[in-house]
């Protein structure tokens, strides 16, 4: 086993293992962290009050965002009701504006506008680029949006 790159006696620290996957010649060394429920909520705790508060209207679009995972494509309920996959293409759009339009001066993360849309990456990031061809929103660093404001220069 050692031969074949299982030299566990390296693994010197808490967290640290060998991982192998196919195609590999030989295990890779890793290195992973125990988040134990009770740190999450304290972490969770501790950042909450950092988040502003949503009127009424924006907490509500933002709920009527969230919905489950879309049915199989041959059972999807769009292809008998095209004008219901029009109004929830619509209503996700303002979820996405709306996020846009609250979010912080350091933006929202990508991964935070996926839970919000429900969309995946490719689907969020054309909608972002139609934004931002337009004006409309900036990209503040890697993978984080905003909406731009009125007074900012367009870029």
């Amino acid at each position: 086993m050692l031969r074949a790159g299982w030299d566990a006696h390296t693994l010197n620290a808490p967290g640290k293992f060998l991982v192998s996957a196919p195609g590999h010649d030989r295990p890779k060394r890793a290195r992973a962290y125990l988040l134990t429920d009770q740190v999450v909520t304290e972490t969770a705790a501790h950042y909450a009050t950092v988040r502003p508060a949503l009127d009424p209207e924006s907490r509500q679009a933002i709920s009527s965002a969230r919905r489950p995972t879309a049915p199989p494509p041959h059972n999807r309920p769009e292809e008998a009701n095209p004008e219901a996959s029009q109004n929830e293409q619509e209503t996700t759009d303002n979820a996405l504006w709306l996020a846009l339009c609250n979010a912080p001066a350091e933006g929202l993360e990508v991964s935070e506008l996926m839970r919000i849309t429900g969309w995946k990456r490719t689907k969020l990031y054309r909608h972002l680029r139609e934004y931002a061809d337009a004006g409309r929103v900036i990209l503040v660093s890697r993978g984080h949006w905003r909406a731009r404001a009125t007074e900012e220069p367009s870029p």
